[in-house]
């Protein structure tokens, strides 16, 4: 019975997978399903081997015609308002769709993934892996006095205006605090609330690890360690 569920599982793996988002790239790639990968979107830059995969258009703006024709197995579909996978389900394609506002959603979007993928246990190990050194950071920054921060996530084009902050409901907070930072927006109704400058203390990280949901949550909560306390050595 054992070797005929792990074979049924094995033959319905999907062998051709196509992408919606650069964290659900990221996310197939961590679990060693880079062969698999049939399609990505323009943005979908890491790691440098989902550069070379068929683009299939932006997150809003998916090209159908393109995913019909890389005929996929199954299509991953980072929750979006553009209702896709309802439009590829009623063309015949087989969808999944998860969504990341929080760490805790992350590592659930990795297992859902494998077990979609027929890899449970390649996302049972990475979901491990992430945990630990999450929580490596956590107690590390633990000792340290807590300093305030706000991080800023957008803003109008060639201005220090219209700035989006991270607010309580979003995963970058929780990383925030886990580094050992105080948010000071973190008691805010909205995620990513609008916010405006009075003091010009602003420093500029230019890194896609903090805006996209996937494995490399690791890498944001360890650079927000090194701001938060260069004097530790980080």
């Amino acid at each position: 019975m054992v070797r005929l569920a792990a074979f049924l599982l094995f033959a319905a793996a999907p062998g051709r997978i196509v992408s919606t988002a650069p964290a659900v790239t990221e996310i197939l790639f961590a679990l060693g399903l880079g062969d698999k990968v049939v399609g990505v979107t323009q943005f979908c830059n890491y790691p440098p081997e989902a550069r070379k995969k068929p683009r299939i258009g932006t997150f809003l703006q998916p090209n159908l015609e393109v995913i019909l024709s890389l005929r996929p197995d199954l299509v991953v579909i980072q929750k979006n308002p553009v209702r896709l996978g309802a439009r590829l389900e009623s063309m015949g394609l087989k969808t999944m769709e998860v969504d990341q506002p929080t760490v805790e959603a992350v590592y659930d979007s990795i297992r859902r993934i494998g077990a979609a993928a027929g890899v449970p246990g390649r996302a049972g190990a990475l979901e491990e892996k992430m945990r630990a050194e999450v929580a490596a950071i956590r107690d590390r920054a633990a000792g340290r006095p807590r300093r305030r921060v706000v991080f800023i996530v957008g803003r109008n084009p060639n201005a220090i205006e219209g700035l989006v902050a991270v607010g309580k409901g979003s995963y970058l907070n929780e990383l925030l605090r886990d580094a050992g930072g105080e948010n000071i927006f973190e008691n805010t109704g909205a995620a990513y609330p609008r916010i405006a400058v009075e003091e010009r203390r602003v420093y500029a990280v230019a890194s896609d690890i903090f805006v996209v949901p996937g494995p490399r949550i690791v890498e944001a909560a360890r650079e927000f360690a090194r701001m938060l306390g260069p004097e530790a050595g980080w």
